[in-house]
């Protein structure tokens, strides 16, 4: 909101910040959306909802729409994965983001002690990950973001907050 980044971002597109998501099926590890201007062998469809990224891997078929809620101040991401294999296939979805709840301007002056007034939290009971940035003073607001996971089937969910253990 305003000048309130929710994740570590750059304009330039040679840094390595944003939020990004990973699809792993065995020796397979890619990403849903282009990185870094590599888009070989995805699609992109702009509408009036959103983004849709499209994507074929050995018989996976990823699709991920990002939209913004005119409401809200909030992002929605639907991620559908089709096997279209005949054997079943065990897929691992990753999402990774650096969380900074800061202005961008403050963020890029010193991002490690910015990182400092970052908590984290997982509740696995239900697939949320909340984190919430301290005021550094009484004039500062704290300021929250969240991510959670809804799926049409059981799914097994688990979280690292740590990014040295990532």
């Amino acid at each position: 909101a305003g000048d309130i980044g929710v994740t570590r971002w750059r304009r330039d597109i040679l840094q390595k910040y944003g939020w990004y998501f990973f699809v792993s099926s065995g020796k397979d590890v890619f990403p849903l959306a282009p990185i870094h201007g590599d888009a070989a062998g995805y699609q992109v469809d702009f509408s009036a909802d959103g983004v849709k990224f499209i994507h074929h891997e050995n018989g996976l078929e990823t699709t991920m729409l990002v939209s913004v809620s005119p409401e809200e101040t909030m992002e929605i991401r639907k991620i559908e994965l089709v096997n279209h294999n005949s054997e079943a296939m065990r897929v691992v979805l990753t999402s990774y983001n650096e969380i900074t709840l800061a202005p961008l301007k403050d963020d890029m002056a010193h991002p490690a002690f910015s990182d400092l007034f970052v908590l984290t939290e997982f509740e696995a009971e239900n697939n949320l990950l909340i984190a919430e940035r301290k005021s550094r003073g009484e004039e500062e607001e704290r300021r929250y973001a969240y991510s959670k996971l809804v799926a049409d089937t059981t799914v097994r969910v688990s979280a690292e907050t740590d990014r040295m253990q990532f």
